[in-house]
């Protein structure tokens, strides 16, 4: 139900003529090679993946592409920045609570003074879990909704408009990746 209402909104949003047009050359744009975000160092993850990985053998849809490549304009524009955080382990099945519980749990012990709590509780609705730091890692936040694993667009762009922010654990990541809107709009 609420995918619905959100396709529904994003396809109110395409009625506009100057926002579809942006919307589609990012989607170009975003569509054009493989992007990734890094460390400038030795960090390189797929930006797709961190946005909106799909189970193996299911395709990303229009929807997913052309939120993804709105969300990379904000990654170019500089208005969503992102912070690795190394990970002690490769996120589990989502059904396996106690053993990505354990993993994201630990992040306070790893990252002491840093991290004041961290979780994963799992489920279809809502964040998987959380990870709130002592002071802001980034600008203004230190509170982050965590996404583990497949992850659709939806899920990420209600974590940016109800919190500015988001935290996320995509599979085969030996790194969390936080995230923050430092200027929030609707393109």
């Amino acid at each position: 139900m609420f995918r619905q209402v959100y396709i529904d909104g994003l396809l109110e949003k395409l009625e506009d003529q100057e926002f579809r047009d942006y919307a589609f050359n990012a989607l170009k744009i975003f569509r054009s090679k493989p992007w990734s975000i890094d460390d400038g160092d030795t960090v390189s993850m797929p930006f797709i993946d961190v946005y909106c990985q799909k189970p193996k053998g299911m395709e990303i849809n229009l929807i997913d592409w052309i939120e993804a490549a709105l969300a990379w304009q904000r990654v170019l524009s500089n208005t969503m920045i992102y912070k690795f955080i190394q990970c002690p382990a490769l996120a589990k099945k989502d059904a396996d609570i106690k053993g990505n519980n354990q993993i994201i749990s630990s992040l306070t012990e790893l990252y002491s003074g840093i991290i004041k709590d961290s979780g994963f509780y799992g489920g279809n609705y809502g964040a998987d879990g959380h990870i709130e730091f002592f002071k802001p890692p980034l600008s203004n936040n230190t509170y982050f909704p965590l996404e583990v694993g497949y992850c659709s667009s939806d899920q990420i762009n209600t974590h940016i408009f109800t919190n500015n922010c988001f935290a996320r654990l995509p599979y085969n990541s030996e790194y969390i990746v936080i995230f923050e809107v430092i200027q929030n709009s609707l393109s």
